[in-house]
């Protein structure tokens, strides 16, 4: 499976307010609990050259959210995810013209393109969202015919996400395929280093170019997952590990070492201590009769250390075969991690982590085999089977019992087990990832959804109850099960140093959670922007105060003041500048068209500008936002459009945006609607775009 990673980079911002937003915008939601939420994600920052930076897995945290933390935090930032080993996204924040999306794709940018094989290449149509192709952009101008082979290119990155203007087809329409993509390589790296430039992010343009171009790029990167990434980002000056990647990218590989004739010491018996532990362990017989577990299931008991504490012990597998069966005759193999032994009547094996007793790791460590035999013991073997961990001896056990039709009968354990007991245990270890448990009755499941509350591992997880059953989200690896076990059996096993090392974790928790909420108040409060003490509207959404963005100190007004001679020139009027509570650190500098039809919206926070809009609404309820804004999608399910011009100067934007009306016209049949043209006008038409947008949240 390919290496899936995001990147996150801020510039001159504090290290402990970069981990307080992205605490609170990555968390998976949960109800609040006296007031807060129980369980903040810990990031966990790097600092290096003016960078703050960490790296989170592409799994349950999304580039949105990553992206909406960075908004927050307002400072020059970068973005990176990659995918599938073979492309990474960047989005770039800081620039006047708000984030700057780019998509680098390893086959199309990793090389110069030559004319080889370009007769045998073909590309298939976009598919377009039928409610959606009425705002698809016309085919360049003389362009009405097929295709040229580089539209399929561009097509091909479109679907992945990346965006090719129409300029630039028109402009290399007439070329060959290679030298189009070739000019195209050239164009994304311009561009790059120009985001990188507007965002005032220091950086060298020759540097960073030559990386983009993969010039220097060593066969090991070009066959890594991340490609070019590492080296980009050491290119910018986050150092650390970035720099180091790219060192051992470069390293020649080092001879083999010649092999001496002296041999040295012994290797450490890693399991021997832990063998003699389990063999002094004092079986009892399982009162009741023994409790059947199918032997292919056996790497099911795992789950009983587990849920017991949070040590690694390790697992001792002896195997007597009866008579007449003997182990295979192949050398038993020597893979670290294990120790295989023959004993007088069969085998034993020693694992020095008991996470490697599961069949994906068995195979490794047993060879083929002696595994099929484990999986496939004959009747009459007697497996016996335990978990010892030096620093935690009363968290030892032992399990043992003989194969009767493919059964493991145990009958003997360590703690001494009755049958009902080991048999329900072992039906909860059976499905420890689904996250949901059905409990033995309502009065259990209202206990473990108290105690979910505070586990450390699912009080942010949301737990539900429904009669007998609990569910909880986000629980990949059994923890609520593992809960149900210490909640249940606390009798049967020693389970005391789980709840103990769970309490101390979710203490620790709480004050993270307190520090971080501490951290966060003030950053919020330093990005708030200037407003009025009295509110001008109280919606049903929010709460909208008068601001003037004038007194954004931090932020230079060059640019406000060459963005407000475009609508004026255009024959529009300055509204006012308005501050919403749900968005509080972003000012919305808004002017309305001559005829009433359509807002102009500049939007910027005290340290950066976010970019800029036109809006308009239709007879039909429908709402058309025309933006440099890339991060939207459209929901036309509840009349939500955006048409999305990365990059497009003011001017052109809005004859975008009148273009986009003429579609809604033609295609929908509906005309735009006034606007009102005050600010507190504005601010109701906001709150009701915030409702709308809450009413495709609930979907």
């Amino acid at each position: 499976m390919a290496v899936r990673i995001h990147v996150t980079a801020v510039r001159g911002c504090p290290a402990d307010e970069v981990r307080a937003v992205f605490a609170e915008v990555i968390k998976p939601p949960c109800p609040p609990q006296d007031g807060e939420c129980a369980v903040p994600v810990r990031v966990e920052t790097a600092e290096h050259n003016g960078w703050v930076w960490f790296t989170t897995s592409v799994w349950g945290v999304s580039a949105a959210d990553l992206n909406r933390g960075l908004c927050r935090l307002a400072r020059p930032g970068l973005q990176f995810t990659t995918s599938d080993g073979d492309r990474w996204y960047l989005t770039v924040h800081g620039g006047p013209q708000g984030q700057a999306h780019f998509l680098h794709e390893f086959h199309a940018h990793g090389a110069e393109h030559t004319a080889d094989g370009e007769d045998d290449e073909d590309g298939d149509e976009v598919e377009v969202d039928p409610k959606l192709a009425f705002l698809e952009d016309d085919p360049p101008p003389g362009r009405a015919g097929p295709k040229s082979r580089f539209d399929l290119f561009a097509d091909e990155l479109a679907e992945l996400g990346g965006h090719v203007p129409g300029e630039f087809r028109a402009a290399v329409a007439d070329l060959p395929r290679h030298e189009a993509v070739n000019r195209y390589r050239g164009w994304h790296a311009d561009q790059v280093v120009a985001a990188f430039a507007a965002a005032g992010i220091p950086h060298d343009g020759a540097a960073v170019r030559a990386v983009l171009l993969w010039q220097g790029v060593t066969e090991t990167e070009h066959g890594g997952d991340l490609g070019n990434l590492p080296r980009l980002l050491s290119v910018l000056g986050l150092g650390g590990q970035w720099d180091e990647w790219v060192r051992d990218a470069e390293k020649p590989p080092e001879p083999e070492p010649e092999l001496e004739d002296e041999e040295g010491p012994p290797p450490e018996d890693e399991v021997g201590p832990a063998r003699a532990l389990v063999e002094a362990l004092p079986l009892a017989p399982v009162t009741g009769g023994p409790a059947g577990l199918p032997a292919r299931f056996m790497t099911r008991l795992t789950f009983f250390p587990e849920a017991c504490g949070s040590g690694e012990p390790k697992c001792l597998i002896a195997v007597a075969l009866p008579a007449g069966v003997e182990p295979p005759a192949d050398d038993l193999p020597a893979e670290a991690g294990g120790k295989v032994e023959r004993t007088a009547d069969g085998f034993r094996v020693g694992l020095t982590d008991y996470r490697l007793f599961s069949p994906r790791h068995l195979k490794d460590v047993l060879g083929r085999p002696l595994c099929r035999l484990l999986a496939r013991p004959p009747d009459g073997a007697t497996l016996d089977i335990g978990f010892a961990n030096p620093d935690a001896p009363a968290q030892n056990q032992r399990y043992r019992g003989t194969i009767s039709g493919g059964v493991w009968r145990i009958a003997e354990t360590h703690p001494p087990l009755s049958r009902e007991v080991l048999a329900e245990a072992l039906e909860l270890a059976a499905k420890p990832g689904r996250g949901r448990v059905r409990c033995r009755d309502e009065a259990e499941a209202e206990a473990l959804i108290e105690a979910a509350k505070t586990d450390p591992n699912l009080a942010g997880g949301t737990p539900h109850q429904a009669g007998r059953e609990v569910r909880v989200q986000y629980d990949f690896v059994g923890n609520l099960p593992k809960l149900v076990f210490r909640l249940r059996y606390g009798d049967s096993w020693e389970v005391s140093a789980a709840v103990r090392e769970a309490a101390e974790a979710y203490r620790e928790q709480q004050e993270q959670a307190r520090q971080m909420r501490r951290a966060g108040a003030e950053a919020a409060r330093r990005r708030a922007v200037p407003r009025e003490e009295v509110a001008l509207y109280v919606g049903g959404q929010s709460r909208y105060w008068r601001s003037d963005f004038e007194l954004l100190t931090e932020l230079e007004q060059e640019t406000r003041e060459k963005y407000d001679a475009t609508p004026a020139g255009l024959g529009f009027r300055l509204v006012g500048d308005l501050v919403a509570k749900k968005q509080r650190d972003i000012v919305l500098r808004t002017h309305i068209s001559a005829d009433g039809l359509c807002y102009g919206v500049l939007m910027a926070k005290r340290t950066m500008y976010l970019g800029y809009e036109y809006v308009g609404r239709f007879a039909d309820g429908s709402m058309l936002t025309t933006t440099t804004n890339a991060a939207v999608d459209s929901h036309p399910e509840v009349g939500i459009f955006y048409k999305v011009c990365p990059g497009l100067a003011a001017g052109e934007l809005y004859r975008k945006h009148l273009w986009g009306v003429g579609r809604f016209r033609a295609a929908r049949g509906t005309e735009p609607v006034p606007l009102d043209g005050t600010l507190l006008g504005l601010a109701m038409e906001l709150d009701a775009a915030f409702a709308r947008r809450a009413t495709r949240a609930e979907e």
